[in-house]
């Protein structure tokens, strides 16, 4: 789940936050919420080929119209599901998470009769997990990948952006934008420094919804896509109550059944402590 990275430090003493365990055993803490919610796969495909793009005039608009969903939206809580599918195993767990999006803090439990069995927190510095019985590890993991929990690449900044229905933080400067007659809507397709498209957003018609994102990895391979539907108003906001990210062999459907967005957040709610002390 978490990229390569220094051993596990012992932290000095604060009162309220867990002891960093060391050299705790990830892949067995992992599988042990994955019994919750599944694991697994990886994709191969490539980027199709691009109609020509539209006039500048025209990009630029649908750019900044893209580039403004959701702007104003920083904080957010929800209830839902998540299912996991993967060849041959399905699953489902209901969830409640917060999220902030800049910088990327969040929470996911995982909740079973009424109560958290199993978290997920990182407060822009570290990572936190909660077992099934309670106890917490920690490590040191700004922006954590969540493979070995959802099973698939993305990162808990990446998939905030997706659950508020917004582009991400993309470190990419030249874009170009294409119609997409099969989507009804308009293509925006992001390019690192070397011209690589690495990631395409779908977007309706006036560039004002989300309906698809791709990422590629350098070398032009799928690393996975999300997908947006159920669109519904939630504040001042329009919000997405289904999001799916998929790569070929594995799927993360989250399914909303209500919004806070805007939500007052304690900063302490994105540090797990242990739940027997």
């Amino acid at each position: 789940m978490f990229p390569d990275g220094p051993a596990l430090v012992r932290p000095k003493a604060v009162e309220g936050r867990p002891r960093a365990v060391p050299r705790p055993r990830w892949p067995a803490l992992m599988m042990a919420i994955a019994v919750v919610v599944g694991m697994a796969g990886c994709a191969v495909r490539r980027p199709p080929t691009l109609p020509p793009p539209l006039p500048a005039p025209d990009a630029e608009a649908v750019l900044a119209q893209a580039r403004g969903i959701n702007r104003g939206l920083q904080t957010f809580k929800g209830v839902g599901r998540l299912e996991i599918e993967t060849p041959g195993f399905r699953r489902t767990a209901r969830a409640a998470w917060v999220g902030r999006l800049a910088p990327a803090r969040f929470r996911l439990d995982f909740i079973g009769a009424g109560l958290p069995v199993a978290s997920i927190a990182g407060d822009g510095r570290r990572v936190y997990l909660r077992q099934p019985d309670g106890g917490v590890q920690t490590r040191l993991a700004p922006n954590p990948r969540l493979d070995d929990l959802l099973g698939l690449p993305v990162t808990a900044a990446d998939l905030l952006h997706a659950m508020a229905g917004r582009l991400p933080d993309l470190p990419y400067q030249r874009a170009s934008v294409h119609p997409d007659q099969e989507a009804d809507g308009v293509l925006v397709v992001f390019y690192d420094r070397l011209g690589a498209a690495r990631v395409r957003a779908t977007l309706d018609a006036t560039g004002g919804r989300l309906q698809r994102l791709v990422f590629y990895r350098s070398d032009g391979v799928l690393q996975y896509r999300i997908d947006y539907g159920r669109y519904r108003p939630a504040g001042a906001y329009r919000l997405p109550h289904q999001v799916e990210v998929q790569d070929a062999q594995s799927l993360c459907r989250i399914l909303v059944e209500r919004w806070w967005p805007d939500a007052a957040l304690n900063e302490s709610i994105f540090v797990l402590e242990p739940a027997f002390q």
